[in-house]
């Protein structure tokens, strides 16, 4: 039998509160489609309310720190006599029934501690054959690699290379053993990855932004290997003027030497099926 809800919310990554379909009768089980985005895509969380009974649901580790902060605060102040969380992990939802607010509120933030939800960065990354790479040219920007490798010239052989790589692409130099400076980059890139590519443009492995976890580790170790890796990854993060956004896509990286200069140039294509946090 359906549920009729008094009220119904949608807490975003700001903490912010949005009306959701207030007062409507829902079954017990699912979501509508645009709940379904909005919780499981987006990490957005969704509150029902019903005379001192609460429903949760949301994704751990899509969860920002301002939603669960939101969570908490909500759950203190109205005090439930039941809660009913509902979680997205592993490909699927799971329930589970607390008594009061203190009960559901620990609860709550040990799975979204388990997930890696609430950081400034969660990620996960996934090696991947080269073969892997979605590119119709894919042989022929590995046959430029082989025949430049040792003699590259830096940004100029991007309009040759960046041709081959689906022209998304950026092109880094090392300057020291674990940091790389961006020399060169397409101009297809989403509106938060340019601003950070023209505004500052370098990768440091120490730190906790998306750049040191998924980026200048990374191509160190391409670097060092001096052989062609591919990946893909999928990752909540903070971006300066931009909030928090999720990145979910493959990557090729191949390496290059021009005298005592390393480069690193990446080709990165874009895909939302990518889905590779819990």
């Amino acid at each position: 039998m359906a549920l009729r809800f008094i009220a119904s919310y949608l807490v975003d990554d700001t903490g912010s509160i949005h009306l959701g379909h207030a007062g409507e009768s829902l079954p017990p089980g699912d979501l509508g489609d645009d709940e379904v985005v909005a919780v499981k895509e987006r990490g957005l969380v969704e509150w029902l309310a019903r005379e001192g009974h609460v429903r949760i649901r949301l994704r751990p580790s899509l969860v920002s720190a301002a939603a669960h902060a939101r969570l908490m605060a909500w759950l203190a102040a109205s005090r439930p006599e039941r809660v009913l969380l509902s979680w997205y992990a592993t490909g699927e939802w799971h329930y589970e029934y607390l008594r009061g607010a203190m009960p559901a509120g620990e609860r709550l933030s040990a799975l979204i501690e388990q997930h890696g939800g609430a950081r400034a960065v969660n990620l996960c990354r996934r090696p991947l054959p080269l073969t892997a790479f979605p590119s119709e040219r894919l042989d022929e920007a590995l046959a430029f690699w082989r025949e430049h490798r040792d003699t590259f010239r830096g940004p100029d052989a991007m309009r040759v290379l960046g041709r081959l790589l689906n022209d998304r692409w950026i092109l880094y130099r090392r300057f020291t053993p674990g940091g790389f400076a961006v020399e060169g980059f397409s101009e297809h890139h989403a509106g938060h990855v340019n601003r950070w590519l023209a505004r500052d443009g370098r990768l440091e492995s120490s730190g906790e932004s998306f750049t040191a976890r998924a980026c200048a580790p990374v191509y160190r170790d391409v670097a060092d290997q001096f052989s062609p890796g591919c990946d893909e990854l999928d990752a909540v993060s903070c971006w300066a003027g931009y909030g928090r956004k999720r990145s979910r896509f493959r990557r090729l990286m191949l390496p290059f030497r021009s005298g005592p200069t390393i480069w690193v140039a990446a080709a990165i294509r874009l895909d939302p099926d990518i889905d590779l946090l819990d």
